[in-house]
């Protein structure tokens, strides 16, 4: 398993990922761009096939994040992605309840 810091990111996959985990959510190449060249973003990349890695990536970028410590990581994670969820928590990730809101403004 290789987890490295993304300089560059195929579009294509990183919008089917994107779709996977909100299909509403219209992203462009130009987004994606914005987030990689953020010099206060850090986005990762996970290769090893097909295999499900989640816990892996995610203790990954705690140790990552521990750099900048003291800080606190947020992440959100649809409630139907059961397992991902799952795996936050045991990771020590507290659940918050809060609502959600959005609202698309659209010319």
């Amino acid at each position: 398993m290789i987890i490295e810091e993304a300089k560059t990111v195929s579009f294509p996959e990183m919008k089917a990922l994107m779709n996977q985990l909100n299909p509403e959510l219209k992203v462009t190449e130009e987004m994606v761009q914005a987030v990689v060249d953020a010099p206060d973003s850090h986005l990762y990349l996970m290769k090893d096939g097909d295999r499900h890695l989640g816990k892996e990536m995610v203790q990954h970028l705690l140790n990552e994040a521990r750099a900048f410590a003291p800080i606190a990581v947020h992440l959100t994670s649809r409630p139907v992605r059961e397992v991902a969820n799952k795996l936050y928590q045991s990771l020590g990730f507290t659940q918050k309840l809060t609502n959600f809101y959005i609202l698309n403004i659209n010319p």
